[in-house]
């Protein structure tokens, strides 16, 4: 591998291929290309083809030999390789028309990435996650360094200033196994991976001859034998450096070079980098309206015009991880006529996102709302979320009144099915409680209300365990409850028996998070809605297979299969549905909560923030 070896891995597959097809219309020399201030290629025409997976780019390049000069564009390399003639030709060319890619690195790739699963951004990932940082700090550095995610170091002065753009892979072997087996690799008794012909998975390292990249080499090799990948590290002579035929060979995974600027980096860790997160899809340079008007993706071996690639949509994910996002986001299950771009959850430019359920209604008063479809991946009960001090004197929810609560914020879902349970099903008055608030909490509160402000968030814990607080109403478990902390315990010891029998007399099956596009979007792709639910119905039906198919996933828990059929028998088969008929109890529920916290001055329509063709469309 060539570089500095510093621990922010990404893929070299990024990419755009120049090659010859006949363009939709003629042009000569001197006319516009379409692009403000460039001219148009010539005496050749050159159409660039977007390849988010490199396993397609090799594909179109070994089915295509009777074209020659095909060459890749790695960006953000300051470095230049160009091994054909015609190469050089089509390099000066399409730098004519795209400046932007003039200091890409140039490779040919001769056969693909050998194995071909390095061509697959799920396997390199798999890869990343399988890297111990804080290990190779204690240990390579002697434990004087820190972990860093980026190519600007957390001691830089100006670092907080991109913190929060930063990809970061944490360390998580489990994770990095379970994903090479969903690609069909199957572990050996001794831990390593084979294909279904036996053939075991392995990789080769390359690094360049100083003694830290060696050192460093060996241990990213010793972690990825750790999941079961053998990993063969070649440390590259000083001589062979600069041989670019050798170079040439490179297998397609590489450490990310280039921008080391702090100026660089709100870019260069933004959904706008061409990094895994994105499928190496961004808005930089190709992203823009302008340039994309020349990106296509083409059978080359056709005359004629290229047809334009696949629209992306951007998909803000706020958790990719659970099952019912992951078959998605993962790429088992494809949206129809789109192709998915992830987005980490501080993205600032999407498409897509998880809507936090209350948000929707205060999205439509007084505004045409963003539309939402019939998707739901994250929707709990929220008894098991109410959590008290053990020596607060509450043993059932009318204690509270009178109480010290604290909420992560007065609209966050949780807290608003919270409250609303609290209020109509225990007939608690909201009003007799001192609800604790985090300063950051902007949300309007309505008259009548008593609230205190908590600097963070983060202190509720603390203030529970210690007496300070009575209660807290939170999204997720605190962390006393988690260790088992006997100060600290659930208002609902039973939180099951009490939630099945909410469920039973009220109909109620609380929504946490509802996907969401944004108007612009779907005023300018209406298919995008019914596609994408399309695409959801299809992952939760994997979500419940690798439960409860033939052959199941999730092995931890040894009874979860019969733990579904008992949700089944008490909710009925289609709990999980995707649709509003079957969901019309909740979501008039959720209405009626948000106007009674006085989030909305009247109770919303729910109906006027879905898509009327996804909400329509048969099925569950």
């Amino acid at each position: 591998m060539r570089g500095t070896m510093r621990w922010i891995l990404a893929a070299m597959v990024a990419t755009v291929v120049a090659t010859a097809c006949a363009p939709a219309a003629t042009r000569t020399n001197g006319e516009r290309s379409g692009v403000p201030g460039q001219r148009s290629a010539a005496p050749k025409r050159i159409t660039a083809v977007m390849s988010g997976d490199p396993h397609t780019l090799y594909q179109k390049l070994n089915s295509n030999n009777a074209v020659r000069g095909i060459v890749a564009v790695e960006p953000l390399v300051n470095s230049g390789l160009v091994i054909e003639p015609e190469g050089l030709a089509l390099r000066a060319q399409l730098a004519e028309a795209v400046p932007s890619l003039e200091n890409g690195l140039w490779q040919v790739f001769p056969d693909g990435p050998s194995p071909a699963v390095v061509g697959d951004v799920r396997f390199r990932r798999a890869l990343l996650h399988a890297i111990d940082r804080q290990q190779l700090v204690d240990v390579l550095m002697a434990g004087l360094s820190q972990v860093t995610h980026s190519w600007i170091p957390p001691n830089d002065p100006r670092y907080g200033e991109v913190e929060s753009l930063i990809v970061k892979y944490d360390y998580d072997p489990r994770r990095a196994t379970q994903m090479i087996e969903g690609l069909g690799y199957l572990r050996a008794s001794d831990g390593s991976f084979h294909d279904a012909n036996g053939q075991r998975l392995g990789v080769e390292a390359r690094t360049i001859s100083l003694d830290v990249n060696r050192k460093s080499l060996l241990a990213v090799a010793d972690f990825w034998q750790r999941v079961g990948v053998a990993a063969d590290p070649v440390v590259v002579p000083t001589a062979r450096q600069s041989d670019r035929e050798y170079r040439a060979t490179f297998p397609g995974f590489d450490l990310l070079r280039g921008a080391a600027k702090i100026e660089q980096m709100d870019w260069l860790h933004s959904d706008g980098a061409r990094l895994p997160e994105n499928d190496f899809r961004g808005r930089g340079g190709w992203g823009r309206p302008a340039r994309r008007s020349i990106v296509v993706s083409a059978d080359t071996r056709r005359g004629g015009v290229c047809p334009m690639a696949e629209p992306i949509l951007r998909f803000r994910y706020h958790e990719p991880d659970i099952d019912t996002n992951r078959p998605i986001v993962e790429g088992q299950v494809k949206i129809e006529g789109f192709e998915l771009q992830v987005l980490p959850n501080e993205a600032t430019e999407y498409d897509v996102w998880e809507l936090g359920s209350s948000s929707m209604p205060v999205s439509a008063v007084g505004r045409e709302p963003d539309v939402s479809i019939p998707v739901w991946p994250n929707r709990k009960f929220r008894h098991s979320y109410m959590f008290i001090n053990s020596a607060a004197g509450i043993e059932q929810p009318g204690d509270l009144e009178g109480k010290r609560v604290a909420l992560a914020s007065w609209n966050n879902p949780g807290g608003v099915w919270a409250k609303g349970a609290l209020q109509n099903y225990y007939e608690v008055d909201l009003t007799t409680i001192d609800w604790f608030i985090p300063e950051a909490d902007r949300t309007p509160i309505p008259g009548g209300i008593r609230t205190q402000r908590v600097p963070l968030r983060r202190d509720f814990d603390r203030m529970l365990v210690e007496g300070e607080l009575d209660a807290v109403l939170e999204p997720n478990r605190l962390p006393s409850i988690v260790k088992g902390d006997p100060r600290v315990r659930r208002l609902f010891p039973d939180y099951k028996s009490e939630e099945q029998k909410y469920w039973r007399e009220t109909g109620i099956f609380p929504i946490s998070h509802i996907v969401t596009m944004k108007r612009e979007f779907v005023d300018r792709y209406p298919e995008a809605p019914v596609a994408l639910l399309k695409a959801y119905r299809q992952a939760r039906d994997i979500a419940f297979d690798r439960v409860l198919g033939s052959d199941p996933e999730y092995l931890i828990m040894t009874w979860a299969a019969a733990g579904i059929e008992e949700q089944k028998a008490l909710m009925g088969a289609d709990y999980w549905s995707y649709n509003i008929v079957d969901n019309r109890r909740t979501l008039e529920a959720l209405t009626q909560f948000v106007h009674q916290q006085g989030l909305t001055p009247t109770q919303v329509d729910y109906n006027q923030c879905f898509d009327a063709a996804a909400a329509s469309l048969p099925g569950v």
